[in-house]
């Protein structure tokens, strides 16, 4: 994607079709609406990894995996912009599922949630969240309430995962850090 768009989803897997090997998204226009590195619907599995970059201001949701769509491999975001919104490493629906999530967000401003896993979709491997000179959340908090956005969780919301793995470095800031995940 590479000027201003704006659509309700982009997919980087199939519609109801399944990738025979890997998918990869790189962002480099401003973007309105969610973005996949799957496909969309229980019989669209990626048999490979899916690499999705942005390197623009996207507004609306991120997701490493599918929607209800499995990812036999790792599914890895890259994060160099601003998200007006969630990311999240795993898929969206209790029907996806991931292999394992990689989630690097370097000179990144998510205004909301980050999410090593899923969103309702499972994580059966491991989960990496890296952090480098980034923001998650936005405003000023005078107390500590985790249900509040500007939280990093290692696992997923409503989703389990296998292990979590969480690393924060160089001025960044969020509202909260949990290990796991948010139910």
């Amino acid at each position: 994607v590479t000027t201003g768009i704006s659509l309700l989803n982009i997919y980087g897997g199939g519609n109801a079709g399944d990738v025979a090997k890997n998918t990869v998204i790189t962002v480099n226009g401003a973007v309105t609406g969610n973005i996949f590195g799957g496909g969309k619907g229980n019989n669209a599995p990626v048999y490979g990894n899916t690499s999705l970059t942005s390197n623009s201001t996207v507004t609306g949701i991120i997701y490493g995996g599918g929607e209800s769509g499995d990812i036999i491999g790792t599914a890895s975001v890259n994060i160099n912009s601003t998200v007006s919104g969630t990311v999240y490493g795993g898929g969206m629906g209790a029907e996806s599922s991931v292999a394992s999530t990689v989630l690097n967000l370097s000179g990144a401003n998510v205004t909301k949630n980050v999410y090593g896993g899923g969103n309702s979709g499972t994580v059966s491997g491991a989960t990496y969240v890296n952090l480098i000179n980034s923001a998650v959340g936005s405003g000023t908090y005078s107390s500590f309430d985790i249900e509040s956005t500007g939280s990093v969780y290692g696992g997923g919301e409503n989703a389990s995962v296998g292990s979590t793995n969480i690393v924060m470095k160089e001025n960044t800031s969020a509202h909260g850090v949990i290990g796991g995940g948010n139910m």
